[in-house]
C-alpha cells in the first residue's frame, strides 16, 4: 500500500515522466488522498478489485487548476467513505463494475469517452458547486466549452447502477440502453405538461421540474437497476414516452 500511495502522490505533484505505460495494481487500499488545486495529469493507471477511501479528486478553485484524469480502468472496485470527484476532466476511462458505500458525488467534472458498465452502485453527477444565479461558477462556462468538442461523454450502454443522477452532462451527448435509460429535452419538458402525468414512485417529477427551472439541454433519466423504485421508473418512462415528453428512440 505505501508503493502505491507514494506512486500516486507523485503522480499528483506531477513528478511521474511521461508514460503510455499501464501501471496496474491489484487488491491495494488507496486512502486519504487530497488533490486539491494541482492541475495535475493522473493517467494510465489500472485498478483491479481495489478499495478508495476518504480521497477527493480535483477540488479545485479555478478552472485552470483542475486536475485530469485520461485513460484510467477500475475493474470490480470498491467506493468507501468520504470519496469525491469535484471539477476533473474525465477521458477515456472505463469503470467496469463498482461497489459503493454510500452515494459518490461528482460536482463538476467534464467528461470525454468514458464508459461505466457492470453493477454501478450509487453516483451522483452534478454540476460544479454555484455561487449564484449572479455570480455562477466558472466551471459552468468551461464545462460548456468542453462539451462543445465532445462526439459522446458517457457510454451507459452496458450499465446497470443502483443509483445514477446524471445532473450536468448533456444527455445528448450521453450514449444509453433505451429500455431502462430516456432522454428528455427541455424543449419537450417545457411544452408538455407533463405535472399531470401519473410518475408516483419515481423521482422524476423531481429532475423535470429541476430541468425546466435551471436548464440543462437535456438529461437521461435512468431506472435504478437492483432497486425497489425500478418497475416504478421504468412504468414512468413509459408514461413519459406516451406522453411525447421523452425523446423517441
Amino acid at each position: 500500500m505505501v508503493a502505491v500511495q507514494r506512486l500516486l502522490n507523485a503522480c499528483f505533484q506531477e513528478r511521474l515522466p511521461d508514460s503510455s505505460e499501464m501501471k496496474t495494481f491489484e487488491k491495494v487500499t488507496i486512502g486519504r488522498m487530497r488533490d486539491r488545486d494541482s492541475g495535475s495529469t493522473f493517467s494510465d493507471f489500472e485498478f483491479r478489485r481495489c478499495e478508495f477511501d476518504d480521497c477527493e479528486i480535483s477540488v479545485a478553485a479555478r478552472p485552470e487548476l483542475r486536475s485530469t484524469i485520461r485513460n484510467c480502468h477500475l475493474q470490480r472496485c470498491i467506493v468507501r467513505q468520504n470519496c469525491s470527484i469535484n471539477t476533473a476532466v474525465v477521458e477515456d476511462c472505463v469503470v467496469d463494475g463498482l461497489e459503493t458505500r454510500g452515494p459518490v458525488d461528482i460536482h463538476g467534472a467534464v467528461f470525454k469517452h468514458v464508459v461505466l458498465k457492470g453493477k454501478i452502485g450509487h453516483l451522483i453527477l452534478a454540476p460544479p458547486y454555484g455561487l449564484s444565479e449572479s455570480n455562477p461558477s466558472p466551471f459552468l462556462a468551461a464545462n460548456a466549452e468542453s462539451y462543445r468538442g465532445v462526439d459522446w461523454a458517457l457510454d451507459l450502454t452496458q450499465c446497470e447502477a443502483k443509483e445514477l443522477q446524471l445532473s450536468g452532462v448533456p444527455g445528448r451527448l450521453i450514449r444509453r440502453d433505451p429500455t431502462t435509460q430516456i432522454l428528455v429535452t427541455r424543449e419537450r419538458a417545457l411544452a408538455v405538461d407533463w405535472r399531470s402525468l401519473p410518475l408516483g414512485g419515481s423521482p422524476y417529477a423531481v429532475v423535470l421540474n429541476h430541468l425546466t427551472r435551471y436548464g440543462d439541454d437535456s438529461r437521461v433519466l435512468v431506472a435504478p437497476h437492483r432497486d425497489r423504485s425500478f418497475q416504478a421508473c421504468i412504468q414512468a418512462q413509459k408514461v413519459l414516452r406516451d406522453a411525447g415528453v421523452a425523446e423517441p428512440d
